[in-house]
C-alpha cells in the first residue's frame, strides 16, 4: 500500500492526526494535513525506505529511531523539492527502553504481546468434613474410641416427682437438691469416649497404671485417678495425637448419658444389674434387686445407650471438666463447661460399682477436690467435631 493512502481521520487532503492510546505510538509519514511520496522511484515510499533502514540498525532505542527517520525522510524530501515532515504520537509508560534490534548485550522488548493467561480461578480451602451421629472415630492407636454424639437440646437436671422416687430408693436429699433447678441446655454436636478410659489406654500415655484394681486388666477402667491426673493425661494424649481432646462438661456429659431419654436412666424409669455395674442389693422404683459385684468390671459388658456409649451409668464415677456449683442458677444454658465457681472441686457423674441404683441416676452428680484419688473414679473424654 501506498503511504498516501494511508488516510486516517481524514479532513480534507493529507492526513488527520489521531490520539494514541495510553502505552502506545503512532507514528505518522507526515505532518496532519500533508501528504507523503510515494517515491515512484523506488520499492518503499520515502517515509518507509527510512523506517525500514533505522528499525535495522542494531541498538537504537525506539525514539531515537523515529528521531533518525524524521531526520532522513525531512533531508532527502528537500533535495528533492518537498516538505513531507513525519510525525509521531507517543504515550510509553513503561520505564524500559524498547529496541527494534538489539546490539551487544541489549535486551530487546518483544514486539509481540504475551499471551494472555486467563484468570485462574481461586483456590478454596477444602472444608472438613463432619462425622456424622453415630460413627465411630479413633484417631491413634492410643487414643480412646469415640462416637459422634448428635447436637440437640434437653432438660438438664431432675423433677420434683424424679426426686421424690430416688430418695425413697435411698438418695440424699442433699444430692437431689443439687439437681435443681431444671433447664434447658442446648448442646452442639461433639464426640464421645465410646468407653471410659481403660487400664490399658492409661497406661500407653502415662507409662503407669494407678488402678487398685489392677488385677481386673487392661480392658477394665482405669480408677484412683484425680481431675488434675486427668488433665496431665490428657495434655499428654493431645501431644502425642495433635488432637484436642478433654473431659466433657456437665451438660455433654449428662446429654449423652440420657441419649434422647427422659427418664431417670437411659434404660427407662428403671434399671438392673443386667444393665449396669451397681451395688445390687438396692433397687429402683419397684425393680428387683441384682448381683453386687463389689469391682469395675470390663468395660463394654452392657449394651450401649441409643447414642452407642457404654457404662454410662454405674461402673466408676466420671470427671467432668466443670468448676463445683451447688445449684443451676445461672449454669451455661450452651451446653459449655461451667469454669466459674468452686474450682477447687470439679464435678463426678454417673456413679460407680459400690453406688445404689438412685444413685447412677443420669441427673446425679457429686463432687470431688482436684487432688482426690479413690478406686470409685475415673475418665471418659470428649472432644469438639471436626
Amino acid at each position: 500500500m501506498s503511504e498516501s493512502a494511508v488516510q486516517l481521520q481524514q479532513t480534507g487532503k493529507g492526513l488527520g492526526r489521531m490520539d494514541a492510546p495510553s502505552g502506545a505510538v503512532i507514528a505518522f509519514a507526515t505532518a496532519p494535513g500533508k501528504t507523503a511520496s510515494d517515491n515512484t522511484a523506488g520499492r518503499n515510499g520515502l517515509y518507509t525506505k527510512h523506517l525500514i533502514a533505522a528499525i535495522n540498525t542494531p541498538g537504537l532505542r525506539l525514539e531515537d529511531v523515529f528521531k533518525r527517520v524524521g531526520a532522513g525522510v525531512e533531508k532527502e524530501s528537500a533535495q528533492n523539492g518537498g516538505d513531507q515532515s513525519p510525525e509521531e504520537v507517543m504515550k510509553l509508560r513503561s520505564e524500559q527502553p524498547f529496541y527494534f534490534k538489539g546490539g551487544a548485550g541489549t535486551q530487546v522488548a518483544s514486539i509481540v504481546p504475551e499471551p494472555v493467561v486467563p484468570p485462574q480461578p481461586p483456590v478454596r480451602p477444602v472444608a472438613p468434613v463432619t462425622p456424622t451421629a453415630g460413627q465411630t472415630l479413633k484417631d491413634c492407636d492410643v487414643c480412646p474410641e469415640l462416637v459422634v454424639v448428635p447436637g440437640g437440646s434437653f432438660e438438664m437436671g431432675s423433677n420434683a416427682a424424679e426426686q421424690k422416687k430416688a430418695i425413697a430408693a435411698g438418695a440424699s436429699k442433699e444430692w437431689t437438691d443439687w439437681e435443681n433447678p431444671q433447664h434447658r441446655v442446648n448442646v452442639q454436636s461433639f464426640a464421645m469416649g465410646k468407653y471410659e478410659v481403660t487400664q490399658g489406654q492409661w497406661k500407653a500415655v502415662m507409662g503407669s497404671n494407678p488402678s487398685y484394681f489392677k488385677d481386673c486388666g487392661d480392658t477394665c477402667p482405669v480408677e484412683q485417678v484425680s481431675w488434675d491426673d486427668a488433665q496431665e493425661y490428657i495434655k499428654k494424649l493431645n501431644a502425642r495425637s495433635g488432637k484436642q481432646y478433654r473431659l466433657p462438661s456437665e451438660a455433654q456429659w449428662e446429654y449423652a448419658a440420657r441419649a434422647g431419654t427422659t427418664t431417670a436412666f437411659s434404660t427407662g424409669e428403671t434399671i438392673t444389674t443386667a444393665q449396669a455395674n451397681f451395688d445390687g442389693n438396692y433397687t429402683y422404683n419397684g425393680s428387683a434387686k441384682g448381683v453386687y459385684r463389689e469391682k469395675p468390671i470390663k468395660v463394654g459388658s452392657f449394651a450401649p445407650n441409643d447414642f452407642g456409649l457404654y457404662d454410662m451409668h454405674g461402673n466408676v464415677w466420671e470427671w467432668v471438666q466443670d468448676c463445683w456449683n451447688d445449684s443451676y442458677k445461672g449454669a451455661p444454658s450452651d451446653g459449655s463447661a461451667w469454669e466459674s465457681g468452686a474450682c477447687g472441686q470439679r464435678a463426678v457423674r454417673g456413679g460407680s460399682w459400690l453406688d445404689i441404683p438412685a444413685d447412677a441416676r443420669a441427673a446425679v452428680r457429686y463432687r470431688s477436690d482436684t487432688t482426690f484419688r479413690n478406686n470409685l473414679s475415673g475418665v471418659r473424654l470428649a472432644r469438639m467435631l471436626p
